[in-house]
């Protein structure tokens, strides 16, 4: 991965091997980002994608490989209670089965693995945003500094 910040953004490439929330978790913790969002464009070869089932108050995990196209890749940095960075994201993904016909994919994302390149705009907030467990749901959800 290689980044630079230009005009108060990160440009950030991920690599072919790398995985694009650690690579952004790093982006953050090397530069003490705490809140912010980032979108992103690129082709992975490996994908996990999560889908919330609130009857369970649970995910459920989609693990998939093959040659996916990043349509959309949207998400948010902020301040976990243990006072590290964590990303909630989401992204779309495009692909052909085997018929050769266009397939769409989406959800909550756990992990992308790069293939050819990822490229990733963070935007940092001039302040920290923090989270709390939503107990009701058992889902993290911004908490906002007094």
């Amino acid at each position: 991965m290689e980044y630079a910040k230009l005009n108060g953004e990160y440009f950030l490439r991920v690599d072919p091997g790398e995985e694009i929330l650690e690579s952004i978790t790093k982006l953050c913790e090397n530069e003490k980002i705490f809140g912010g969002h980032f979108q992103g464009i690129g082709a992975c070869g490996e994908i996990t994608l999560a889908t919330y089932i609130p009857a369970e108050k649970d995910f459920v995990l989609h693990n998939l490989s093959g040659m996916f196209e990043i349509v959309s890749l949207l998400g948010n940095v902020t301040q976990n209670s243990e006072g590290k960075v964590s990303l909630h994201a989401h992204g779309n993904f495009s692909y052909l089965d085997e018929n050769k016909k266009l397939v769409e994919v989406g959800g909550h994302l756990r992990r992308a693995v790069i293939n050819y390149t990822g490229e990733i705009i963070l935007r940092p907030a001039n302040e920290i945003i923090g989270q709390r467990f939503d107990i009701a749901e058992k889902v993290g959800v911004w908490k906002f500094q007094k």
